[in-house]
């Protein structure tokens, strides 16, 4: 059934080429490359985990997969009218903005190993991060995570820029102080406690270079990209140990290496397998597994302890004595949730906004005048989590940070790089 599963996503794939006209740049490839990546993996460490993939597992995850590619095939780029005059960011602003970095990053450091009482960063790291996940979160920032949101979303805002600025050849001096600083905010981003973000960061890039080039006969920049990806998952394990994590650190062989990057991508689809030949479960309220990071701020903000401890009902899996992890892919907690008329629900909400913020990226006119507005960086951070949804349900992580206080940072970053240019030349959305 799972080459099954790997032929039907296949096909999708092609038809979404052909709907697209190849336009790499629509969210409905950055669906499939991440589902299709998983199932090519989970395919090849079947034997090992004894995965004979249900019915229910194919009907899961082909159904969510065409409703999103439905929903976003048809978006097409209207005519655009020449843009007066094209908008650089001041050199001066981008070396504050590498400066800030540092100084945030700095401070970032310091309160976690003051915190932990570690003296080693990678362990003083790991532990904050292990604390967030399953402990009780008594680990904070305090003021330091708002310079901290805000250098995240400058990392989505450089790799907008950059794609950009290569396209029209601006300054040398310009395009290597965003390299720089993008590259700063990669390394930064790791204070974290993980390597998302920085694929983040590498998807995001990715999507604008696609938005801004034709691609459909060459075959240069999908090396590079392939290139990339590979040196990515070639240093995953190297990245972990950077930031305490000793999954690797015993044993650093090729096999255990690439087995780490298998639980990390493949076991997903054997967790939601073996979930989704349970009992089905009723949960209440309605989408308190996939909307739980919406039903946690709200709690934590309202004083309501129910809604602000919701968890995402997952746990650590494992079959033949091999290590699964605990990830599920989005669908888990929409079939928990509803079965498949949850998948069919939570994945029209997911679609349409995605087509949302990525129509009104791809018809702004961020590529003529230079400017971005606050749904071209929503879109930034958006994209990466679509294609993290054979990873979890992190598209609704992203959407509830925003209907937060996230919006805020991103207005007052834009306001501060561009000034009130941003606002004559164009509306702020």
């Amino acid at each position: 059934m799972i080459y099954f599963l790997l032929v039907y996503l296949l096909i999708l794939f092609f038809f979404c080429c052909k709907k697209t006209e190849i336009n790499l740049s629509n969210p409905s490839f950055y669906l499939l490359f991440g589902m299709i990546i998983a199932v090519l993996v989970a395919i090849i460490y079947q034997k090992e985990w004894n995965l004979n993939l249900h019915v229910t597992t194919f009907f899961a995850i082909a159904l969510g997969c065409t409703i999103f590619c439905s929903v976003l095939v048809g978006v097409k780029k209207q005519k655009q009218n020449k843009s007066s005059s094209f908008i650089f960011i001041s050199d001066s602003k981008i070396v504050f903005m590498i400066f800030f970095q540092l100084v945030t990053f700095y401070m970032v450091a310091k309160i976690k190993m003051a915190q932990t009482g570690n003296l080693i960063l990678a362990e003083a790291v790991n532990e904050t991060m292990m604390d967030s996940k399953f402990g009780n979160g008594h680990y904070s920032l305090g003021f330091w995570g708002i310079p901290s949101s805000i250098v995240s979303e400058y990392g989505y805002l450089c790799c907008a820029l950059i794609p950009l600025y290569f396209k029209y050849k601006v300054k040398r001096r310009k395009i290597l102080l965003l390299v720089l600083s993008l590259l700063i905010n990669m390394i930064g981003s790791l204070l974290a406690g993980g390597r998302t973000e920085l694929l983040c960061n590498i998807v995001a890039l990715a999507f604008f270079y696609f938005l801004f080039n034709d691609v459909k006969h060459k075959l240069k920049p999908l090396i590079i990209m392939g290139i990339t990806a590979l040196l990515f998952i070639s240093s995953f394990a190297l990245l972990g140990n950077l930031i305490g994590r000793s999954e690797n650190s015993d044993d650093p062989t090729l096999q255990v290496v690439t087995y780490g990057f298998a639980v990390y991508c493949g076991a997903e689809i054997k967790n939601l397998d073996d979930e989704l030949e349970k009992p089905a479960k009723e949960t209440e309220p309605f989408g308190k597994l996939t909307l739980r990071y919406i039903y946690n701020w709200y709690g934590s903000h309202f004083n309501n302890k129910a809604l602000a401890s919701y968890s995402d009902g997952t746990y650590f899996n494992s079959a033949g004595g091999y290590n699964l992890g605990n990830v599920f892919t989005v669908f888990h907690s929409e079939y928990i949730d509803a079965g498949l008329f949850g998948i069919i629900v939570f994945t029209l909400l997911m679609s349409f906004v995605s087509r949302m913020f990525y129509a009104l990226t791809l018809n702004s006119d961020f590529s003529l005048s230079g400017i971005p507005n606050f749904a071209t960086i929503a879109c930034s951070s958006m994209i990466p989590q679509v294609f993290l949804s054979f990873f979890g349900t992190n598209f609704w992580g992203w959407f509830g940070y925003w209907l937060s206080y996230k919006s805020v940072f991103i207005i007052v970053l834009l306001l501060f790089l561009y000034g009130m240019k941003i606002i004559k030349y164009h509306k702020i959305i």
